[in-house]
């Protein structure tokens, strides 16, 4: 009982805030640990061009001060995913959905509760900007984590290098 209770409080701990331009090379490296340095992999300067875009979707959770995990989310059009390395990133014009951009987490970190707290203020966003609905393309088996929020599998998709992407809705209203 008193081991459940140091993780439950070390998942407390955990702090989550916007990411920082000193923040995007610890959030590049998390995402080729995560992915491997294959094509699903984006550089610093289009992490920084979300940054500057969208801050408040762009989040970071850490444990002492240290980046365990990342998030890039922002308001999208749902007839397209976004594209990988989008060198000119913009919201569109008339956004009709959250879009959950890239997820990473620390090996050591998963099945800790930190993707479910970056999840968390995720929805909290989409709905504060009015939001009824969140997309995303789940990639290497992240399906089955994004069902378990919620998340329906709507289509399967190419995405960068991986063939059996895919999409999914989650309802919000």
């Amino acid at each position: 009982a008193e081991y459940m209770g140091e993780q439950v409080q070390k998942m407390v701990d955990f702090v989550v805030r916007p990411l920082a331009s000193e923040d995007v090379p610890f959030a590049v490296q998390l995402q080729i640990d995560t992915y491997g340095a294959g094509l699903l992999i984006e550089t610093d300067d289009i992490y920084q061009k979300k940054i500057d875009v969208f801050p408040e979707g762009c989040l970071g959770c850490f444990d002492n001060g240290v980046l365990i995990a990342y998030a890039m989310s922002h308001p999208w059009n749902s007839a397209v995913p976004v594209q990988l390395n989008e060198k000119n990133f913009a919201i569109p014009e008339h956004p009709d959905c959250y879009y959950i951009h890239d997820v990473a987490v620390n090996s050591s970190y998963r099945g800790k509760g930190v993707g479910h707290k970056l999840f968390a203020r995720m929805v909290e966003l989409a709905k504060e900007k009015g939001f009824k609905k969140m997309k995303l393309v789940a990639v290497l088996g992240g399906d089955q984590f994004w069902a378990k929020l919620g998340f329906v599998a709507h289509a399967s998709t190419v995405y960068g290098s991986v063939e059996d992407a895919v999409v999914m809705y989650k309802d919000l209203s």
